[in-house]
């Protein structure tokens, strides 16, 4: 390597304190560079308090002459005789003491009366002049303004006689740029100026390649209030070439300097080295055995002729190399002795070290094989999801795993030792069941169940004990398992095949009554349009309507049990939703709702009859508990999920939490598990549907329904509904027009049920329609075939869902959608188990109708699908 060699070692040695040197003159040369640059920038800022200072003192003098002059008796004398002569002289004479430059005496109108720098003349009006308006107000205006020929300070001084009587104005002005301020720059040898359109910068230096500008806002009045910003510049490129030149200059002797010295210094070290480097040369040989000791010996004292020092190092070093050859032959015999020893101890030291090696490798194998097991039982125990706890035959804890210090929330090293009491009354056991632990005996494995408070939750533990027996010891191991999440699991699905069982049932009847009521609520609202129905038959036919109506809300709520009760969602804002129910609910004025709906709530995905039904039902179960005027708290909030307890059960997603408190007498725990449960009422006249309809609404929602209460305190619901934050909400018209489109049509009815058949048609006949019946999908198919062979093209189809025994909607859609894509279908069923009528666009129809329907709603979808304009035939009946 290069800095093996002594010289080179030598060379770095010295080149590196030099290089230190260059560069810390390189850092204070540029430091001064800096500093330099500080100070000129300095003067500036200096220099500014000066000028400033300046200006001050000129407006000082021009106000203060300004003062003197407008008590001049003389002057007031001239105003009195109107001699404008006089006054011109005295304003010549002012501007002659060079203090100002212009002189302007103005009458109590406005009206100039004379000049003194220039020829005056009569009937020029300052009326309208800003110095003149001030002045005449009684004040004295002293500040900047803009003139014709640059900036000035100018003094507006209202003329008083005898200190009351107002005779005019004197308007005095002292230009100050550009003339004066060139002037204090070429004096400065800077460049000065004022402007008002010049912003005052945070920094007041700002630096760009050697020019130093400072800007200054000065605190003279403006005559339009804006301030006056005094601007400074100076250039010092000069002194920065200098000041680099000069750097450039001793950073290049430095470097010349430093490298003659490097050079000197290599040559004589050299110089001086060389006998040494001969000496290394000679040595190295010997040692390979290129020459022998005798040459060595030879060449050294030629050599030491002219040298001293070599020969005196020379001399040594054959000494040395003499006595180094007679020790060598004695070490080879000695190590030949040596050899054979340590051959032989060797040998016998090899045996005895294979079989502690043996011995060695077999204990460390059994430590590792126990530590393994033991590291491995540890982390299986750890991972386990159960609290486990070892005990002695004296019930003190002797192991724990890592989930019952969490759940207790003690360490190991506190419950070693202590009785077992201790970790269980930590994990909220009961005392009882505790008191069992510990006077537990035999060899039986013991299970039980317990409902435990812990850390301010109601959880269900599993608490099994496990005795067990090794040589002379005997214990017991309590395992204890969280199953909170299991048991309301199973209290959930316990609750949901309920309402499986009741929904089948229920849908059922809703569908078979459902054709019934279309049957019944068509032909009332035909004979409705009877001219010739007496006003008595009229009146009971409405009351039958009204009948029919109710009795359709009444499946409704049936079907919202049902298996194929989906609802039909759409996007909506729920903050008036909420109101319009729960303002409902408490019609009447006996009761009010508090409402706190958050202004940024999230849009939900919803069938809003339904979340209103939900809604309505909840409110109406406060009133029946609450005594007359309390108030119904009812809240709107966003919630992530994250730290909401009623949400263990639903995926992660953000949700609208509905919460509606009353200050009730509270609901019994008894009877609180039960409250949603299908026809359980604490009341007589109940029929114990409301909240169990709540809980089948909301879960098909895919959301969740909570209660909260205790007696005296109160009763709160929460519900959890899926959020889409960010969407779009289209607020639709719930007030539509009914009325029948003008063009009749050709409509296909397809139906199994023979009286929905003829009742569809009579209202699409009096509709003005023509009508076409079918009793299957296979009918309905050929039919419309042979309507467009004939030319005679049928404009809507109208579809039952369900046909028992032959082809219904959904497969009939599919085949009239190939004969013609563009047809337009009307899915119309009282009940399915299909999702058909929530999304019935996937499945190829226009619209749906929920049967039973009525003659208005049967005329606004055929209006909203064939987007007329409702023109035409009233859809209400006569009289």
């Amino acid at each position: 390597m290069f800095f093996h060699s002594l010289i080179h070692q030598i060379v770095l040695w010295i080149l590196v304190p030099i290089v230190c040197v260059l560069g810390f003159v390189w850092f204070q040369l540029n430091s001064l560079h800096l500093r330099s640059i500080a100070y000129l920038e300095k003067d500036i800022a200096t220099e500014s308090e000066r000028i400033e200072r300046e200006l001050q003192i000129v407006l000082n003098t021009t106000e203060q002459l300004a003062a003197l002059t407008a008590r001049d008796s003389k002057i007031l004398q001239s105003y009195n005789n109107r001699a404008t002569d006089s006054l011109y002289r005295i304003g010549s004479n002012l501007i002659t003491s060079t203090l100002i430059d212009r002189v302007t005496f103005v009458d109590t109108q406005g009206i100039v009366i004379a000049r003194g720098h220039d020829e005056f003349g009569f009937n020029d009006s300052m009326a309208d002049n800003p110095f003149f308006t001030i002045a005449a107000s009684g004040k004295t205006f002293a500040g900047l303004a803009r003139l014709d020929d640059g900036v000035a300070f100018v003094v507006a001084q209202p003329l008083w006689e005898f200190g009351a009587v107002f005779r005019g104005v004197l308007i005095v002005s002292r230009t100050i740029a550009p003339q004066y301020l060139h002037r204090l720059g070429r004096e400065l040898d800077m460049t000065i100026a004022l402007d008002q359109q010049v912003a005052a910068t945070a920094t007041p230096i700002q630096k760009n390649e050697g020019l130093a500008q400072f800007n200054k806002k000065l605190p003279f009045e403006s005559i339009d209030h804006a301030p006056m910003i005094l601007t400074i510049s100076k250039s010092y490129r000069g002194e920065l070439k200098a000041i680099e030149a000069a750097q450039m200059k001793i950073l290049l002797f430095s470097i010349l300097a430093t490298a003659a010295a490097m050079g000197f210094v290599y040559v004589s070290v050299r110089y001086l080295l060389r006998p040494m480097r001969q000496l290394r040369t000679w040595l190295q040989q010997h040692k390979e055995g290129n020459i022998g000791v005798e040459d060595l010996n030879e060449n050294i004292i030629s050599h030491n002729k002219t040298k001293n020092e070599l020969g005196f190092i020379a001399h040594a070093a054959l000494a040395t190399i003499q006595d180094l050859e007679a020790a060598r032959g004695e070490l080879q015999r000695m190590h030949h002795d040596l050899e054979l020893l340590v051959e032989e101890r060797t040998q016998q030291l090899f045996q005895k070290t294979i079989e502690l090696q043996e011995e060695v490798r077999e204990r460390k194998q059994a430590e590792a094989q126990v530590l393994g097991l033991k590291n491995h039982l540890q982390s299986l125990f750890d991972s386990m999801r159960c609290a486990l706890i070892s005990v002695d035959a004296t019930n003190m804890v002797t192991f724990v795993n890592a989930q019952a210090e969490s759940f207790s929330g003690l360490t190991f090293a506190r419950l070693c030792g202590e009785p077992v009491e201790k970790i269980l009354q930590s994990c909220g056991v009961p005392a009882q069941d505790i008191n069992e632990i510990v006077r537990q005996n035999g060899d039986q494995r013991q299970s039980r169940r317990s409902l435990a408070q812990h850390r301010g939750q109601q959880l269900y533990l599993d608490i099994t004990t496990y005795p067990f027996s090794y040589d002379a010891e005997t214990g017991l191991i309590i395992r204890i398992d969280d199953v909170s999440q299991q048991v309301l699991m199973e209290q959930e699905l316990f609750k949901i095949e309920k309402l499986k069982s009741i929904g089948l049932l229920a849908g059922g009847i809703a569908h078979d009554f459902n054709n019934f009521l279309t049957a019944i609520l068509g032909n009332i609202s035909l004979a409705l349009f009877d001219g010739g129905l007496s006003e008595k038959g009229r009146k009971a036919l409405a009351n039958a309507e009204k009948a029919g109506l109710m009795a359709k809300d009444l499946t409704g709520q049936l079907l919202t049990f049902a298996k194929g009760g989906e609802p039909r969602k759409k996007l909506c804002a729920l903050a008036e939703i909420v109101r319009e129910a729960a303002q409902l609910a408490v019609l009447g004025g006996q009761y009010t709702c508090r409402f706190s709906i958050s202004e940024d709530l999230w849009p939900v995905e919803i069938d809003q009859e339904q979340i209103e039904q939900v809604i309505l039902n909840i409110v109406v179960n406060a009133t029946q508990v609450l005594p007359k005027g309390e108030v119904i708290d009812i809240t709107c909030v966003n919630v992530d999920s994250l730290g909401e307890n009623h949400l263990i059960r639903l995926s992660s997603g953000p949700y609208v939490r509905i919460t509606i408190a009353d200050r009730g007498a509270g609901i019994p725990p008894e009877i609180l598990s039960r409250i949603f449960d299908p026809y359980f009422s604490t009341r007589s006249e109940g029929d114990g549907l409301g909240l169990a309809i709540c809980h089948s609404i909301v879960r098909r929602h895919n959301g969740t329904i909570a209660v909260e209460s205790s007696p005296g305190t109160g009763t709160t619901f929460f519900i959890y509904l899926p959020a889409r934050p960010g969407g779009f909400v289209v607020q639709a018209n719930r007030e539509g027009a009914l009325a029948v489109e003008r063009r009749p049509m050709r409509i296909l009815v397809m139906d199994d049920d023979p009286m929905i058949r003829e009742v569809l048609g009579a209202m699409l006949d009096l509709l003005g329609h023509q009508v076409l019946l079918a009793q299957d999908g296979d009918e309905a198919i050929k039919k419309y075939q042979q309507a467009q062979e004939s030319g005679a093209l049928i404009d809507l189809i109208i579809m039952d869902l369900v046909i028992p025994g032959g082809m219904g909607g959904k497969e009939a859609v599919r085949e009239i959608h190939r004969l013609c894509p563009d047809a337009r279908v009307i899915v119309s069923s009282g009940y399915s188990s299909d999702p058909v009528l929530a999304n019935y666009r996937d499945y190829g129809f226009s619209a749906t109708m929920v049967k039973p329907y009525q003659l208005k709603e049967l005329a606004r979808v055929i209006n909203e699908l064939t987007m007329m304009e409702p023109d035409g035939l009233s859809i209400d009946p006569p009289g």
